[in-house]
């Protein structure tokens, strides 16, 4: 089965791929010799990435990095002002010192990409359409509505640990159905190797809906763009650091 993009015949064909593209890019690229990038990633022009939009020290964004440790020092105040002005000006920030160990983020990492590797007939164990399934691995954010798909695999875990015993009682006694809803997701992305580019991306400009996201960055893959006064800039992981999100949810009530 040949899929690359060659002219009118194979753009007839997409709609019969559809059901073959949501097995997601891995397989794809394991079971077809892609040479070009096939019609249901390739994004329209005016959507595109600048591909010419080289990493270099001109459109580098430096974003505030916040010392978690420092919150719990004498400057608690200094640092909570730098944090609170990190949100306003950028909606995020780079988060360093923040206690979990670094053989605990390289195990994690390790952990994603073993899982990426595992045959196609064992991911797909945990392939869904079902937006709300506690696990899901798929290839698109709606893959029953999106019209272009995302060049990327990943994996959703819905993750609700228990409540510390040290919290609730702080909260509001009314309404009593206040803490009964939330929802904590990791989410693991994948993003292969592609021939073409120039012509999709990993994942499309967006918004976070949640409160935070908390993103742990490839060391040695850079990409990722944080969009600062209407221009898009590339971001310079810092080692073991988090790059922390301001979140739809948490800009809304905050306002």
């Amino acid at each position: 089965m040949d899929l690359a993009n060659e002219g009118d015949e194979t753009t007839s064909l997409v709609g019969a791929y559809d059901e073959y593209y949501q097995m997601g890019v891995r397989s794809l690229m394991e079971k077809e010799n892609i040479k070009k990038v096939p019609n249901k990633y390739i994004l329209s022009e005016a959507e595109r990435p600048n591909y010419n939009l080289e990493i270099n020290n001109t459109n580098l964004i430096n974003l505030p990095v916040i010392d978690f440790a420092q919150l719990q020092a004498s400057n608690r105040s200094l640092v909570i002002n730098s944090l609170a002005k990190a949100c306003q000006d950028y909606g995020f920030f780079q988060l360093v010192n923040h206690g979990i160990k670094g053989d605990v983020i390289d195990r994690m990492k390790d952990a994603s990409k073993r899982f990426f590797e595992l045959p196609s007939s064992e991911r797909s164990k945990y392939m869904s359409n079902d937006m709300c399934s506690p696990v899901r691995y798929g290839t698109s954010f709606n893959q029953n509505n999106d019209k272009v798909y995302c060049w990327r695999d990943f994996l959703k875990l819905s993750c609700h640990p228990a409540l510390s015993q040290n919290f609730p009682h702080h909260w509001p006694s009314s309404p009593l159905d206040l803490s009964e809803e939330g929802s904590q997701i990791v989410v693991m992305n994948w993003y292969p190797a592609c021939p073409e580019p120039e012509l999709t991306l990993g994942m499309p400009p967006h918004s976070d809906y949640g409160l935070l996201t908390l993103l742990l960055q490839d060391e040695q893959v850079e990409g990722l763009q944080i969009q600062h006064q209407g221009t898009w800039l590339n971001l310079k992981p810092i080692p073991n650091s988090f790059v922390v999100n301001v979140g739809d949810h948490l800009e809304v009530s905050s306002c």
